[in-house]
């Protein structure tokens, strides 16, 4: 072995060799050597190496990073460029176009076709069908409207448990407009973009008419309460109300 082709090795300050190059590989390939800690040396170098420096001793392996967490300042970004960028599905659960859709469209478009199926094609399909049509028809909307409750909550990155508070009064006032105006990831970012906007001014507009109605007719019925007038046409007009329903075909 020439000097140039002898290898010294230490470990812990413990040295042995000469070794080839070929003896430091076989040591390698087989796990018993420590690429961090055990140095190397030949005549020519300055100083001792770690042997995990020394070329083609080692396999090189890419350190495959796991995808960074989304942070604020970028989800501030995928917010600035609108709703329609959240098929990146950050958070998963159901979006708020879904969640429109199920609770409001959905119901709307169901009551439309059941009563067109009674009055167009009262002669084509069977009042059977219609009637199971009828009976079934809510509850596959009402299971697919809690679902969609529940995932959206998943979508606004909050805990599917907030669900619950739309049985609690008040507090479902404010999961209905968390469900119904926010964006994607919105418990994370704190950041509205201008659909959401638009739609949190329409709910609470909504909110507010609904209020106002509430409020002037207690207060009209409460103060026309005590008028015999009043009170006689109410009773004339569920008397009428009554005689209708009992003439109705069965």
């Amino acid at each position: 072995m020439s000097s140039g082709d002898a290898w010294y090795f230490s470990r812990d300050g413990q040295q042995s060799g000469p070794l080839t190059y070929a003896d430091l590989k076989e040591k390698a390939d087989e796990g018993l050597l420590k690429p961090r800690t055990d140095l190397a040396w030949k005549e020519g170098m300055t100083d001792w190496v770690q042997v995990g420096q020394i070329d083609g001793l080692f396999e090189r392996r890419e350190v495959v990073l796991p995808p960074p967490e989304p942070d604020a300042a970028s989800l501030e970004a995928v917010l600035t460029e609108g709703d329609s960028q959240y098929g990146l599905g950050t958070f998963g659960g159901c979006r708020r176009r879904s969640f429109i859709f199920v609770h409001l469209i959905l119901p709307a478009l169901l009551g439309f076709l059941l009563a067109a199926a009674r009055t167009s094609f009262a002669g084509v399909v069977s009042p059977e069908i219609l009637d199971q049509a009828e009976k079934f028809a809510p509850v596959v909307l009402l299971i697919l409207m809690v679902y969609t409750g529940i995932q959206r909550f998943a979508n606004l990155g909050m805990s599917r448990w907030w669900y619950l508070g739309h049985l609690v009064p008040f507090l479902s006032i404010w999961t209905t407009y968390r469900s119904f105006a926010c964006p994607e990831g919105y418990a994370v970012h704190k950041q509205m973009d201008g659909i959401g906007i638009f739609l949190a001014i329409l709910y609470w507009l909504s909110l507010l008419a609904v209020i106002a109605i509430i409020t002037i007719f207690i207060a009209v019925a409460g103060g026309a309460a005590g008028s015999p007038e009043v009170q006689q046409q109410l009773k004339d007009f569920m008397e009428q109300l009554q005689t209708q329903t009992q003439a109705a075909p069965k």
